[in-house]
C-alpha cells in the first residue's frame, strides 16, 4: 500500500493485547473485585431470586492444593459464575476439613515421631494441630483465590471452629437418642503403624503378595456312614491369612452345595466341595453329602485345645479354594457375622501394634508381628502335619489411605452407627433414587455401595478431632449418654471447642446433680475421637441450617468419584437418619488427573503437575480452560503438549476479542444499524451465534462445560475468524467509516462481542472482565454497559437473532465458498496465480433458482470470496465433468487471474483501476472514499 494512502485506512486499534500476559494481569482484576466487593455486589443483585446453593466439600487442611483440586475447585467456580450470572442467589463458602489422622498423621512426622503420638501431651499435640490446620487454610486459600473463585473467603467454614463443633456433638447425641449408636467388640479395618481403626471410605485397595495355602482340619465327630473303616479324615482349608488360624473357631460350610470325601494314597480322606474337586482328579472319591449335613461336626483346631464347629453360611463361594472357609470372627467381617448367629466365640489375640498378645495359643508367635509370623505359622503347620500345599498369590489388600500400610481385621471395642436401624439402609435407598446424578451412572454405583456397606465405624484412637461425648461410671463402667449429659458437652462446647474435652475433667463438664443408675456420681471420659468423615457428614447442617442466606438442603454436592465411598455416603447417612431426606438435590462426580500415559501423578515417579506451575507458566485463564475443554466425568490427562493445545484454543478466543474491539473503536450508539436494516451477511452471523449461543447456555445449564468450551472456541475459530472476519475485513478498513455496510457489521460485532464475553466469562472469567472492561472503555456505543461482565446480566440466547428461512438462505453461499476457495488453491498450486486477490472467479450455473439466487447475491459475491471478481453466467447445461451441485441446478467454477491493475489502497485488481481523475492508482471504490476524506479534510 502507497504511505500516501494510509491515513485513509481504518485501521484496527486496541490496548486489548495479542499477547494475554494472564500471569501478570489475574492478579490485578482479582485485586478489583475484591475492592469494588463484587461477590457482595453479585449477592445483593441476586437477593431475589431464586435461591441456588452449592455445597462445598470440605479439602483436608494438610498440604498445598494439587492439580485435583484445582479440578474440582474450577468446576464448581464455572458452574457458580454460571448461576450468578442468571439472577441466582447462589451463595458459596468454601469449607476446610481441619481435623483427623491427615493433620495428626503429618504433624506427627514433622515432630519426628513415629505416627503412633505415644507420650505425647493431648492437649498441646492439639494445640499445634490446630494452628498447622489454619496455616494451611491460609495458604490453600490463597492458592484456591488465584484461580479466580468466587465465594465468601473470608469467612469460610471451618470443622474446628466452636459452632461446627458444636453440630458434630449434637448430630451424634441425636443419633445416639434414636437408636442408631451402639459400642461392641466387633472387627474393624485396623491400621497398626496408625494405631486405629479406620471406616471403609478410610481403606484403598492395592496388590500385594500373600502366601497361599491348604490347611488340614482333623474331623472328630460328625462322621457320614460312608467313612466307617476309612483313615482320619481333614476337612481342606484354603486361606491367604495364616496369621489368623490361631484365632480360628469355626468352619464354615456351604448348605446347598455337596461335598466330596477324597481318599489319598496315604490312606486319608480329605474333604473339598464337589465343584473345586477338579485339581484333585488323583484321588478316590468315597462319598459326598450336602454341607447342611455336616453343620455341628467338629474338627481339631491346628493351634489350640479346643474344637473348631461346622457352620453354614450362603457366603461361602465356589470360586476359588476348597468351598470350606476358615472362621475367626475377630479378624473379619462375614465371620463376625457368622460367628454372631451361631453365637460363636470372638478372639483376637492381637494388639494395636499388630504383634501377636500372650493370649495367643500357639508357641513362639507371643510379641511377633502378624505379617512377619506367616512363615513360622507355616512351618508350625508343617511340623504337625497339617499343611497340604503352599505357594505364594498376588491379590488386592487393602491399605490404608493415609501411611499406605497394609491393614488387618482386628475385633476391638468401638463405636458403630447402625445402618440398618429404623430401616435406614431402605431408606437411604430410597432416597438416592430421588437424587439426580451427573452422570447418571452415579446413582447405581453409591447404591451398590450402600447395600453392601457394613456399620459405620465412628471411633478412632487418635487425638486430632471431636470426643466422642460419652462417659463411663468409674464404679459399673455403664455408658453415660442422655440428654442431659450431652446438654452438659455442647455447653463446653460452646465455651472452650473441643478442647475443652482434653482440659476438663468428667466432674467439671458434667457438674453436680447426674448420676448413673448405679447412684454413682463418679465418671471418666471416653479417650476415643470421632471419625473425620463424620465431622464433614454433617457439613450440611452445621452449614446450610446455620448460616445467613443459606438453606437446606443442597442443590448440588460437587466433588470427585472416589467421594461415592467417602463423603456423598458420610453426608447422605446422618442426614436421612437424623432429618428422613438427602441433603442434596443432586450430585455431579468428576474424574482424577492423571499424567499424559493414564497414570496416577506421584512425587516419586515424578510426573506431576501442579497448579502453581501452571498458573505461573500460562494464568489460571489456561488452566480453567483445560478444565472446562476435557471430558471431566472421565479421568482427565494432563501434559505439556495437552497444555500447548489449550494455548492454542485460547488464542483463538483472545483473538476474537481483539478483532472485534479493535474494529469498532468508531461506533457510536447513533450509528449502530437497526436489526431489520442489516447485511445479509451480518443477519447470518447473528442467526449462527444464536444457535451457538443456544448451545451454550444448554450445556452450562446441563453441566456440560466442556461441550460449552468446545462451541465456543469452534463458533470462534470456525464461523468467525475463518468466515465472518476474512470476509468484513476489507469493508471495515477501506470503506468510508459511516458506510451503511460498515456500520451494519460493526452492529454485529459489537452485539456479538458483548454476549460472547458473557458466555466465556464462567469459564475465562479474567480474560472476560479484560475485554470486558476495553469494551466500556474503547467503543463509544457500549459506553454504558455494567463495570464488570459478571454484573451484565443472564448469557443471552439471542433468540430475536434467529430468523425463520435465514440460515436456508444463505448456507448456500457457504457452500458456494468453500467450493470457490477449493479452486483458488488448485489455481495457485497451478501457478495460475500467487493470491486469492488476484484472482477473477467465473460461475457457470444450471437451473432456475440457482440462477436467481446468485442473481440476487451477485453484487457481494467478490467480498464473500475475497476476489477482485466474480462473473455469472446462466446457462443450459455444463461440459464439464467438475461441476458441482448447487440450489436446484450446479454450477462450473473457474479461476483465471485479473487483468486489473493492483489497487494501491487495498490491493483489489479492478480492471476499472487507475480510471479516476487524480488516483490513478486507485479502484473507483477508493478513489470515491479518499475523495470524500479529502474534501472532509479528514485526510491531511
Amino acid at each position: 500500500m502507497s504511505a500516501s494512502y494510509n491515513k485513509t485506512i481504518n485501521l484496527p486499534s486496541t490496548g486489548f493485547s495479542m499477547k494475554a500476559n494472564l500471569a501478570v494481569k489475574e492478579p490485578v482484576i482479582q485485586k478489583e473485585w475484591e475492592d469494588s466487593g463484587l461477590y457482595r455486589n453479585l449477592l445483593e443483585k441476586n437477593s431475589s431470586g431464586e435461591k441456588y446453593i452449592l455445597h462445598d466439600g470440605p479439602p483436608y487442611a494438610n498440604g498445598n492444593i494439587h492439580m485435583g483440586h484445582a479440578l474440582n475447585r474450577v468446576l464448581k467456580d464455572i458452574m457458580l459464575k454460571f448461576k450468578l450470572m442468571q439472577g441466582y442467589n447462589a451463595p458459596f463458602i468454601p469449607g476446610w476439613d481441619c481435623h483427623g489422622l491427615p493433620v495428626e498423621y503429618e504433624l506427627l512426622k514433622r515432630m519426628g515421631d513415629n505416627g503412633t503420638g505415644e507420650g505425647i501431651d493431648k492437649l498441646k499435640f492439639r494445640k499445634k494441630a490446630a494452628a498447622y490446620a489454619l496455616k494451611f487454610v491460609e495458604i490453600q486459600k490463597k492458592d484456591f483465590k488465584r484461580l479466580g473463585l468466587t465465594g465468601d473467603w473470608d469467612n469460610p467454614y471451618l470443622t474446628l471452629d466452636k459452632s461446627y463443633e458444636e453440630t458434630i456433638v449434637d448430630s451424634f447425641s441425636r443419633l445416639y437418642s434414636s437408636g442408631y449408636i451402639y459400642r461392641e467388640l466387633k472387627p474393624v479395618h485396623w491400621c497398626f503403624s496408625c494405631r486405629t481403626a479406620l471406616a471403609e471410605a478410610e481403606v484403598e485397595y492395592a496388590e500385594i503378595d500373600s502366601p497361599s495355602i491348604y490347611v488340614k482340619f482333623e474331623m472328630v465327630s460328625g462322621f457320614p456312614e460312608f467313612l466307617e473303616g476309612c483313615g482320619k479324615t481333614y476337612a481342606l482349608v484354603w486361606t491367604t491369612t495364616p496369621w489368623t488360624l490361631p484365632a480360628n473357631v469355626a468352619l464354615c460350610f456351604h448348605p446347598d452345595r455337596d461335598y466330596a470325601f477324597l481318599r489319598t494314597e496315604d490312606n486319608e480322606v480329605l474333604i473339598v466341595a464337589e465343584e473345586l474337586s477338579g485339581p484333585f482328579g488323583e484321588f478316590e472319591k468315597i462319598g459326598t453329602t450336602k454341607g447342611k449335613k455336616l453343620k455341628g461336626a467338629s474338627f481339631k483346631r491346628p493351634f489350640g485345645e479346643k474344637s473348631s464347629t461346622a457352620i453354614n453360611a450362603g457366603f461361602v463361594s465356589m470360586d476359588d479354594g476348597t468351598g470350606i472357609v476358615h472362621i475367626a470372627p475377630g479378624h473379619g467381617e462375614e465371620d463376625y457375622l457368622a460367628g454372631k448367629e451361631c453365637g460363636l466365640e470372638i478372639i483376637s489375640p492381637v494388639d494395636e501394634k499388630g504383634c501377636f498378645t500372650c493370649d495367643v495359643e500357639a508357641d513362639g508367635i507371643e510379641n511377633m508381628h502378624v505379617f512377619k509370623c506367616d512363615p513360622v505359622i507355616i512351618g508350625k503347620l508343617e511340623d504337625k502335619g497339617l499343611l497340604f500345599k503352599s505357594e505364594k498369590t498376588l491379590h488386592s489388600y487393602p491399605h490404608c489411605w493415609r501411611c499406605k500400610s497394609p491393614v488387618i481385621f482386628r475385633a476391638t471395642k468401638q463405636w458403630f452407627l447402625d445402618v440398618d436401624k429404623n430401616a435406614l439402609r431402605e431408606k437411604i435407598l430410597n432416597c438416592i433414587k430421588d437424587v439426580e446424578w451427573f452422570p447418571p451412572a452415579g446413582e447405581k454405583r453409591i447404591t451398590a455401595m450402600i447395600e453392601n456397606r457394613p456399620d459405620w465405624c465412628l471411633s478412632r484412637q487418635r487425638m486430632w478431632g471431636v470426643p466422642i461425648p460419652v462417659f463411663y461410671c468409674e464404679k459399673c463402667s455403664q455408658a453415660l449418654a442422655t440428654p442431659e449429659s450431652f446438654e452438659k458437652v455442647r455447653e463446653m462446647v460452646r465455651k472452650y471447642g473441643s478442647d475443652g474435652w482434653f482440659h476438663l475433667s468428667a466432674g467439671e463438664i458434667l457438674g453436680d446433680g447426674i448420676k448413673c443408675p448405679c447412684s454413682s456420681t463418679s465418671f471418666r471420659k471416653e479417650n476415643d475421637i470421632l471419625d473425620v468423615w463424620f465431622d464433614s457428614g454433617v457439613s450440611s447442617m452445621a452449614v446450610l441450617e446455620k448460616r445467613e442466606g443459606h438453606s437446606w438442603p443442597a442443590d448440588m454436592y460437587l466433588e470427585g468419584s472416589d467421594q461415592h465411598r467417602g463423603w456423598f455416603q458420610t453426608s447422605i447417612i446422618p442426614s436421612v437418619a437424623i432429618k428422613g431426606e438427602p441433603p442434596y438435590r443432586a450430585v455431579f462426580t468428576h474424574g482424577f488427573t492423571v499424567d499424559h500415559e493414564g497414570k496416577k501423578m506421584s512425587k516419586s515417579v515424578g510426573n506431576v503437575t501442579s497448579p502453581q506451575e501452571v498458573i505461573k507458566k500460562y494464568g489460571a485463564d489456561l488452566l480453567r480452560l483445560w478444565v472446562a475443554g476435557e471430558n471431566y466425568f472421565k479421568d482427565v490427562k494432563i501434559s505439556e503438549d495437552i497444555f500447548s493445545q489449550t494455548v492454542t484454543y485460547y488464542r483463538r478466543i483472545r483473538n476474537t476479542v481483539r478483532f472485534i474491539l479493535g474494529n469498532c473503536r468508531d461506533l457510536r450508539r447513533e450509528d449502530m444499524v437497526e436489526y431489520g436494516s442489516l447485511e445479509g451477511l451480518d443477519k447470518f452471523i447473528l442467526d449462527r451465534f444464536s444457535f451457538s449461543a443456544g448451545v451454550i447456555i444448554e450445556n452450562y445449564e446441563n453441566n456440560l462445560f466442556y461441550k460449552s468450551a468446545r462451541e465456543l472456541h469452534d463458533f470462534c475459530n470456525g464461523w468467525l475468524s475463518s468466515f465472518y472476519f476474512n470476509i468484513i475485513k476489507d469493508l471495515l478498513y477501506v470503506s468510508y467509516p459511516s458506510d451503511h455496510k460498515r456500520r451494519s457489521a460493526q452492529t454485529a460485532l459489537v452485539s456479538i462481542g458483548k454476549e460472547l464475553l458473557k458466555l466465556a466469562a464462567p469459564i475465562i472469567p479474567h480474560t472476560a472482565e479484560e475485554g470486558w472492561k476495553k469494551m466500556k472503555e474503547e467503543i463509544p456505543a457500549l459506553e454504558n454497559i455494567e463495570e464488570s461482565v459478571f454484573l451484565s446480566g443472564a448469557p443471552d440466547r439471542c433468540g430475536l437473532w434467529k430468523q425463520e428461512g435465514l440460515c436456508e438462505d444463505f448456507m448456500p453461499v457457504v457452500g458456494l465458498r468453500d467450493e470457490v476457495l477449493a479452486r483458488i488453491e488448485e489455481a495457485k498450486n497451478g501457478e495460475i496465480i500467487k493470491d486469492p486477490l488476484e484472482s477473477e472467479v467465473f460461475i457457470k450455473v444450471t437451473g432456475k433458482s440457482a440462477g436467481e439466487f446468485l442473481e440476487k447475491h451477485l453484487s457481494r459475491l467478490k467480498e464473500y470470496f475475497i476476489v477482485s471478481s466474480v462473473f455469472v453466467e446462466k446457462t443450459e447445461e455444463l461440459a464439464s465433468e467438475s461441476s458441482v451441485e448447487f440450489v436446484d441446478g450446479r454450477v462450473e467454477i473457474k479461476i483465471e487471474k485479473s487483468p486489473g491493475e493492483k489497487c494501491a489502497r487495498c490491493w483489489i485488481r479492478d480492471r476499472d483501476t487507475g480510471r479516476k481523475n487524480n488516483y490513478s492508482d486507485l479502484c473507483p471504490r477508493c478513489a470515491g472514499v479518499v475523495e470524500k476524506l479529502e474534501t472532509e479534510g479528514s485526510v491531511e
